[in-house]
C-alpha cells in the first residue's frame, strides 16, 4: 500500500473556542458563528450558558434587549445566553455550576454505580462506538444490563450506527423490548440518546476493539474534515477496512503522485465536483509528477497555494473544519 508522509498542520488551541458554562466545546460553525454574534453585541469571553442550565441552576438574567440565541444542527438545536446577559459575573458563574456538580457526586457516592463500578473490571465496563466511556449515570444502567445477560458485549451503540455505520442492525425484536434500552441524558447541547447492546445486532462481532474507536480523518495538508463528512469516511473505512488509515487524498491528486486505487474499493464520492480515496487503499503505479510541498502555517490555516489549482482545492474546503479565529 502506498503511504504518503502526513504532515502535520499546527494545533488550534482549546481555549480559543467558544464554551458552555459547563466546559463543552463548540463545533467550528457553531464558533464563528457565536463569535460574530458577541463581538456585534460588544459581548467579552467566549462562554455560553444553555437555557436548560439556566432553569436548572435558577440563573438569574440581566435586563437585555436580545433573547438567547438558536443553535441549530443535523439533528436538534439548543438556545444560549452569553455570560454577559446574567446579573452576576462569569466567576460567580462557574462556582455554582461547580457546587451542582459537588453536589450531584456527593448524591452518588451512596448509590450502587460506585459499587457497579469498582466491581467491573476495567476491561468489561461499556464502551461506545467511538471506544469511549459513558457518564456515570448512563454507564450504571448498562452494567446493570450487562450484569443480567449472559452474552451482552461491552459494545454500545445507536440504532443508527449499527446499521448505517456497522452494516450490522439490530433485530426488530430487540429493538421492540424496552428493557433493552439505556437512554442518554449525558450532554446539555443534545437531545437524550437511545443505546442499545450490540448483542441484538445480526453480527455483534462487528464491534470490537479495532473498529469501536475515534475516526478523525485528515486531507492531504493535515486539515480535519467536518463531522458529518467525518462519519461518511468512518463508514467507508469500516466497509473497506482501512480504518487504521486517517489521510484521504482527492483522486485527481492521487493520480499526480502516480498513485492509482485499489479495484475493489470505489472513490468516496459528495454533491460537489470531487472524489476522495483513503490513501491504505491505493497503490504506486508510476512515478509522482514534479510537485512543491504545500506550506504549512503554524496554526493550520489553509495555506494560500496548492499544486493542484482551483477549482479542486475549493470543493475540498467545502468539506473541511475552518480554522479557529
Amino acid at each position: 500500500m502506498a503511504h504518503l508522509c502526513l504532515q502535520q498542520g499546527g494545533r488550534a488551541a482549546a481555549a480559543k473556542a467558544s464554551q458552555t458554562l459547563c466546559g463543552h466545546t463548540f463545533s467550528a460553525e457553531h464558533h464563528h458563528f457565536l463569535c460574530a454574534i458577541a463581538q456585534t453585541r460588544g459581548w467579552p469571553g467566549r462562554v455560553w450558558v444553555p437555557v436548560p442550565v439556566v432553569v436548572l441552576l435558577s440563573l438569574p438574567l440581566a435586563d437585555s434587549p436580545f433573547a438567547p440565541v438558536r443553535l441549530e444542527s443535523s439533528d436538534t438545536s439548543v438556545c444560549v445566553y452569553h455570560s454577559s446577559q446574567f446579573m452576576e459575573p462569569l466567576d460567580v458563574l462557574r462556582e455554582r455550576w461547580k457546587a451542582h456538580v459537588r453536589c450531584l457526586e456527593n448524591a452518588e457516592k451512596g448509590r450502587n454505580v460506585a459499587l457497579l463500578a469498582s466491581r467491573a473490571a476495567s476491561e468489561a465496563l461499556p464502551l461506545s462506538t467511538n471506544g469511549e466511556r459513558f457518564d456515570s449515570a448512563t454507564e450504571e444502567c448498562m452494567l446493570r444490563i450487562m450484569g443480567s445477560r449472559v452474552n451482552a458485549s461491552r459494545y454500545w451503540a445507536t440504532e443508527a450506527e449499527a446499521k448505517w455505520l456497522y452494516c450490522a442492525p439490530f433485530t426488530d425484536a430487540f429493538l421492540s423490548n424496552p428493557g433493552n434500552r439505556v437512554v442518554s441524558y449525558a450532554n446539555e447541547l443534545y437531545r437524550p440518546m437511545a443505546l442499545y447492546n450490540v448483542e441484538g445486532t445480526v453480527d455483534a462481532s462487528r464491534f470490537n476493539s479495532l473498529t469501536c474507536c475515534r475516526y478523525d480523518p485528515v486531507n492531504y495538508t493535515g486539515h480535519f474534515y467536518k463531522p458529518a463528512v467525518a462519519v461518511r469516511m468512518k463508514a467507508f473505512a469500516l466497509r473497506y477496512n482501512c480504518l487504521h488509515e486517517r489521510q484521504w487524498i482527492t483522486h485527481r491528486r492521487a493520480r499526480h503522485l502516480g498513485l492509482s486505487r485499489l479495484p475493489h474499493v470505489p472513490l468516496l464520492t459528495f454533491d460537489i465536483p470531487l472524489s476522495l480515496v483513503n490513501i491504505d487503499a491505493t497503490y504506486r503505479t508510476s512515478a509522482p509528477g514534479l510537485m512543491t510541498p504545500p506550506a504549512i502555517a503554524a496554526d493550520c490555516v489553509f495555506p494560500s497555494e496548492d499544486v493542484l489549482e482551483a477549482p479542486e482545492p475549493q470543493c475540498e474546503r467545502r468539506l473541511l473544519l475552518p480554522p479557529l479565529s
